[in-house]
């Protein structure tokens, strides 16, 4: 980060859904200012109708959604603890139509390669913008 940007996040116990919640927040205090939200898909999920409030308030908020359609930390969490892994995998979602049924831009990124011009893209586009980005489920297998 650079001394001009802030970053507000919850890294404790329960943060799963603060990340749009708390980029709307940001956005309504520093309207003239690029507020990014970065999320995995499952802590969206779990908040996604406030994406109809960006959009209903013209707010710019800019969503990059990690989506490996699995609630990783729990997963690893219950790995950590000598717990078999149960209920983590996520129904698979297309975040960008849903996003551009609210009335926001959706965009889908599937080939790493394209990531770097789709998040230009996205930084560069008026109102509200989503970024479903594809992610390796078996990562952190």
């Amino acid at each position: 980060m650079k001394s001009t940007q802030r970053l507000l996040f919850s890294g404790y116990l329960g943060s799963m859904g603060f990340g749009l919640p708390a980029a709307i927040a940001a956005q309504l205090e520093f309207p003239d200012r690029q507020v990014v939200c970065i999320s995995g898909d499952g802590g969206f999920s779990m908040v996604m109708a406030e994406f109809l409030t960006a959009v209903k308030y013209g707010l710019p908020v800019r969503v990059f959604i990690m989506n490996n359609r699995n609630l990783a930390m729990i997963m690893q969490e219950q790995r950590v603890e000598g717990f078999p892994v149960w209920q983590t995998e996520l129904q698979d979602c297309d975040f960008a139509g849903f996003a551009e049924n609210c009335g926001g831009r959706g965009m889908r990124v599937d080939d790493p390669g394209e990531l770097e011009d789709s998040v230009r893209e996205a930084l560069g586009t008026d109102g509200p913008v989503l970024v479903d980005i594809e992610t390796d489920p078996r990562r952190f297998i």
